[in-house]
């Protein structure tokens, strides 16, 4: 006879097979309506294929971040507004015995979800997508290597574009995964609004503006990059004409291996206080 089984336990099953504290996929850092609370240090963010490489950038600090939840967290005295859970979705972490399920094929490092509430029952969800870049640099997308090339061959910018793509997509499918209507959770009569957000920490740029094929991905992230603009306009699978808010930031630290930024300068780059 074969196994039978219930969409709420499949569901489940999988949500807390992801949340396994071998694999740790999904940390939540704060949770206001508990005593969890692991943002006294840093959230460290590694990019492990440099580790141990002089001059790449192999990890990033978010500091203070205690202190932006002091500051913005709800109270007793303030229920209408503020934050109220953080998690930490570790995308390319290698999930072990999930064959079929592979979670670091073209994503970024980590995705920081914040849920804050607006006012009674509206709440909004952010979803800020990390990538660590030691250089940002293109290459000359001639005709000759359009068919031979992939995305992420075609030159950095471009291919963290494909990959702010791509952690969406993945991410969608997470969410669906959470069981937050269920009426033990809290949240069974209020409106979520999801926002998905960018972020790229990066050491140098040598990027020749001149190589830089008109009207491609690597031209949309460069005017992003200068300042020019701040949204990127994605096919997603929630619209082909999805927007996202990116911000860049360059390591001011002269050790290069490392970099450390204010939880509260990215959030208000971010236009999420």
């Amino acid at each position: 006879m074969t196994n039978s089984y219930k969409y709420e336990f499949v569901r489940n099953s999988f949500y807390d097979f992801l949340q396994d504290e071998r694999d740790r996929i999904i940390e939540e850092l704060f949770n206001y309506c508990s005593d969890l609370n692991d943002l006294a240090r840093p959230i460290e963010i590694g990019e492990d294929k440099n580790k141990g490489k002089t001059g790449k950038l192999q990890k990033v600090s978010i500091i203070d971040c205690q202190d932006v939840i002091d500051r913005n967290v709800l109270s007793d005295n303030n229920l209408k507004k503020g934050i109220e859970r953080i998690w930490r979705i570790n995308l390319e972490k290698e999930v072990k015995g999930s064959e079929g399920f592979k979670t670091s094929a073209k994503t970024t490092e980590i995705a920081l979800l914040i849920l804050k509430k607006r006012r009674s029952s509206k709440y909004t969800l952010y979803v800020i997508l990390i990538e660590l870049k030691t250089q940002l640099t293109i290459k000359e997308f001639t005709e000759s290597r359009r068919k031979k090339d992939k995305d992420e061959k075609a030159g950095q910018l471009r291919a963290i574009a494909e990959k702010f793509r791509c952690s969406i997509n993945r991410m969608c499918m997470l969410l669906t995964l959470n069981n937050h209507k269920n009426p033990t959770r809290g949240f069974a009569n209020d409106d979520i609004s999801i926002e998905f957000k960018g972020v790229i920490f990066y050491n140098t740029s040598s990027i020749d503006e001149s190589k830089i094929e008109k009207n491609s991905d690597d031209e949309k992230m460069y005017r992003i990059l200068q300042r020019e603009n701040n949204l990127l306009t994605l096919k997603t699978i929630l619209d082909r004409k999805d927007k996202m808010e990116i911000r860049f930031f360059r390591n001011k630290n002269t050790k290069l291996e490392s970099m450390s930024i204010e939880f509260q300068e990215i959030l208000e780059q971010l236009n999420i206080i």
